[in-house]
């Protein structure tokens, strides 16, 4: 990757057609000016002439291309514990050490910027690492997207995640753990309400923290003023954890009407996260996934998509994350097969381009500064071969990235 532009110097992007992430009709022939890292004005070309005195030098010409706000992956894990085979040599699905999680996520960051992710939302990480990746793409020390980590997942001894995670019994244990996170950087945090794929000797049905743990975590959350996210598949887990207060559920594999009704009553959001389940059945035990893991997997394929489905109709918030970052599912690699199974989700292409910027960005907290292209939010843009609304495939087309005004050609290809 070339060194970035200054976001000092200031640019235009020129010609080409917008999508701002608002949900409002695509603008053709559009300019976008770029000046200290923000968006300084945003319209048709001609309505801005390259001679107005007030705007930059420099013009990129997008002729042909798709100029879109940044994409939000809303659940990631950069740092992530198995090896793929061919980076860090056999076996494949080895366990990573926690400097090579740590050297694994700043490539992780890098791959994601190029794959044109200028947000992600890191929901689980071993080590302390993701802390200092998150300030270190903040900084612009080290290209990658705006991080937003959880630290240690928050789960019951022995439950999902507790070989990386954080285990506790009890809201007090609970409260401990929140304050843990919080005091290391979290920006979110994360609980455990059920069971799920790669933790041997759970069902994906498993009801694990209770209603009054992920209470204690959500209270801790809020007194911080951030945010709880709960991986959670089976329904009864689901809704305690929206009871509990929690802002998303992630995965959702088994969902009743009931808890579809329970999720739009909350304003809580979904982020799926198809994808991966797909990559463990289809790459799974090729990269070291556990057998368990890839079985748990496959039975989890046709209810999850029927599950979002149903939430599509019903209304529910729908959010793009692809809980990408094993060798099996690499992160930025497989954002065209997320977004393309949304479509098949019920979602529109509108809905769809929406779920991963500007929608994103809200679930987030982060949509006053990032998620649509309009005058005073921070440059991060993605300008794509081809239109996105006619053909989910361009989304894999990256020309070239913006974040926080920095720009990013992504022609060459990574050693």
């Amino acid at each position: 990757m070339r060194r970035p532009m200054s976001g000092d110097e200031g640019f235009s992007i020129v010609h080409g057609t917008v999508v701002d992430g608002t949900g409002r009709e695509p603008l053709p022939d559009a300019r976008v000016d770029v000046v200290d890292g923000r968006i300084a004005w945003v319209g048709r070309a001609a309505d801005r002439p390259d001679d107005d005195p007030s705007g930059p030098r420099r013009c990129i010409d997008a002729t042909g291309r798709t100029v879109i706000p940044g994409l939000a992956d809303c659940h990631v894990h950069l740092c992530h514990t198995l090896a793929k085979a061919s980076e860090w040599g056999p076996p494949a699905g080895r366990w990573l050490s926690e400097s090579e999680q740590v050297v694994n996520g700043v490539v992780q960051a890098q791959r994601a910027l190029r794959a044109g992710l200028t947000t992600v939302r890191d929901l689980g990480c071993a080590t302390t690492g993701v802390f200092a990746i998150a300030r270190l793409t903040e900084t612009g020390t080290v290209a990658g997207p705006r991080v937003l980590p959880a630290g240690r997942i928050i789960c019951m001894t022995g439950g999902h995640g507790h070989r990386t995670g954080r285990e506790c019994d009890g809201p007090v244990e609970a409260k401990k753990a929140a304050r843990e996170q919080i005091k290391a950087g979290a920006r979110w945090l994360k609980v455990a309400a059920t069971g799920g794929a790669r933790s041997p000797n759970e069902k994906l049905t498993s009801i694990q923290l209770d209603e009054e743990e992920m209470h204690a975590v959500v209270t801790e959350a809020e007194g911080a003023e951030m945010s709880v996210a709960a991986h959670a598949h089976a329904s009864a887990g689901i809704s305690a954890a929206v009871r509990a207060g929690v802002r998303t559920i992630e995965h959702g594999v088994f969902l009743t009407d009931e808890v579809i009704e329970q999720l739009v009553a909350a304003g809580v959001a979904l982020v799926p996260t198809l994808s991966v389940y797909r990559r463990l059945v289809e790459r799974g035990l090729a990269e070291g996934a556990e057998p368990y893991a890839c079985a748990k997997s496959e039975e989890a394929l046709e209810p999850h998509l029927d599950s979002v489905r149903r939430a599509v109709r019903g209304g529910v918030r729908v959010v793009f994350g692809t809980d990408a970052g094993g060798p099996y599912h690499q992160i930025g690699a497989d954002n065209v097969l997320e977004l393309e199974m949304m479509r098949e989700a019920g979602m529109s292409p509108m809905q769809v381009l929406r779920a991963a910027t500007g929608e994103a960005a809200d679930v987030l907290g982060v949509g006053d500064e990032t998620g649509t292209v309009e005058v005073g939010k921070a440059a991060d843009l993605v300008a794509l071969d081809g239109d996105p609304l006619v053909d989910v495939s361009a989304y894999g087309a990256v020309a070239f990235v913006v974040k926080g005004g920095r720009l990013h050609h992504v022609a060459e290809p990574m050693p």
